[in-house]
């Protein structure tokens, strides 16, 4: 999927759905029922988060003398950042429905929605389904962290283009020895793999719209559905347009030099023509964008890892052996 954001017509950078909820009435409410924040203001809330956590890991990574800890604390906070705006999401949906909707004792607000109906039911259904491969990059990594002892690593490699830090994620194999989490870096060639700021920020950001975007497709569909409403974006503005709008020309100018196995995946793209006040959000590049990508012939690699004391076998990333 892809973006476009024009501010000439919505009179903002920020997402679609943004400009939805600032037109959503106030009849079809309950948010007091269930005692929370009507739609917008969860949003709100939820993306102030969001935005903070991109501005403060681009400006760390903009800044060649940080510390290694403080980019590993700060884009775990991005994507915790993001998690939290996924699960906020069935929040401001739940907002739509009266309490009476359900009548057990339901706590997660993704499975209380499935049992309003079966229309509801189904909606709910297809969200999860679309939203799947944005969220489960995201789950795999904090929940790794926070729930099986997982820590970053970082990574940085010098090439005759640039240098390029980043990250894995690692985890043990059955042999006792500490490797990147196959899970979260599969095999490239037979060897170990990382991920790249350069890439993943890109994807992050762009991901985040696209959430937004399948977002505003639900309540779409329940406003239609429960309401026979047809909802549409009003032209608003957003008080912090222009930190957004730095947020993204950040992302944009992160370069566009990866790791090895990076080159053959889906590389994302953001153009940006202040002119038209239009940006373009790719979660895939144009053929002829990528085409024009360079792999460095060579990489010189660093790492770092986290010593216990105990442990005395690792595999690296881009190393044949273990």
């Amino acid at each position: 999927m892809n973006i476009i954001i024009n501010k000439s017509q919505k009179g903002n950078y920020n997402t679609n759905l943004y400009n939805l909820l600032n037109n959503v009435p106030e009849n079809v409410l309950y948010n007091k029922e269930h005692r929370l924040r009507p739609p917008l203001g969860i949003y709100s809330v939820s993306t102030a988060r969001v935005f903070n956590a991109f501005e403060n890991v681009l400006a760390l990574l903009k800044n060649k003398d940080s510390k290694i800890d403080e980019i590993a604390t700060e884009h775990g906070e991005l994507l915790d950042s993001l998690m939290a705006y996924i699960d906020d999401g069935y929040l401001m949906i739940k907002c739509f429905f009266p309490a009476s909707s359900v009548k057990k004792n339901i706590p997660f607000a993704h499975s209380w929605l499935k049992a309003v109906d079966n229309n509801i039911k189904k909606i709910i259904e297809d969200y999860q389904k679309d939203l799947f491969v944005y969220r489960d990059i995201l789950a795999k990594i904090v929940n790794k962290i926070k729930h099986n002892h997982a820590r970053y690593c970082h990574i940085e490699a010098s090439t005759i283009s640039g240098k390029i830090r980043g990250f894995y994620i690692e985890g043990v194999n059955e042999k006792g020895v500490i490797i990147p989490e196959l899970e979260i870096h599969p095999k490239h060639n037979n060897l170990y793999t990382s991920i790249s700021y350069n890439k993943d920020i890109k994807e992050r950001i762009v991901d985040f719209y696209i959430i937004s975007k399948l977002l505003e497709n639900v309540i779409y569909r329940i406003m239609k559905t429960k309401y026979n409403i047809t909802l549409t974006p009003t032209m608003c503005s957003y008080n912090h347009d222009d930190k957004v709008l730095k947020i993204l020309e950040d992302c944009e100018s992160l370069p566009n030099v990866y790791f090895p196995d990076e080159y053959d995946k889906e590389i994302p793209q953001i153009k940006i023509d202040s002119n038209s006040n239009v940006i373009e959000l790719r979660s895939s590049a144009y053929k002829s964008f990528k085409k024009k990508l360079v792999k460095p012939p060579s990489y010189k690699i660093r790492t770092m890892m986290t010593a216990d004391g105990v442990s005395n076998s690792w595999a690296l990333p881009y190393f044949g052996k273990e």
